[in-house]
């Protein structure tokens, strides 16, 4: 009976993982994952690294994204410069951040399925940060 208890609440926390990081940038999966890095459940420890690999994949391509269409933007504001404004450039920048966030949500919702059946699921583009 304890042993299935067990069980249990490492699926909670596996789900956890998966679930919290669209809603907090990493930070959750990052907190869950240092919280629980010690555990003995391989399927847990697994789908705790996965998640925050993937998160972490995720905020790092947002950045990058936000980084290029804060300088195209900035072209707008310097008239000085020679450089020509590309509307196109900083508008599928900012497309792309949503499109990466959209796949980060239906990513970690199949996820958190996958680990509510005590699966390990596993990010196909994520960077492997941790191993």
């Amino acid at each position: 009976m304890n042993q299935t208890k067990k069980e249990s609440n490492n699926t909670n926390i596996s789900i956890l993982a998966h679930i919290i990081g669209p809603f907090t940038y990493a930070l959750g999966t990052v907190l869950v994952y240092l919280a629980y890095k010690d555990v003995k459940d391989e399927v847990l420890r697994s789908n705790m690294v996965n998640a925050l690999n993937f998160q972490l994949t995720c905020v790092g391509i947002q950045i990058l994204l936000m980084i290029f269409a804060g300088y195209e933007l900035n072209k707008l504001y310097n008239f000085a410069r020679e450089e020509e404004f590309s509307p196109f450039s900083m508008f599928m920048a900012y497309g792309l951040i949503v499109f990466i966030q959209l796949v980060n949500t239906i990513a970690s919702i199949i996820g958190a399925i996958s680990a509510g059946q005590h699966k390990v699921f596993n990010y196909h583009i994520a960077i492997k940060f941790i191993k």
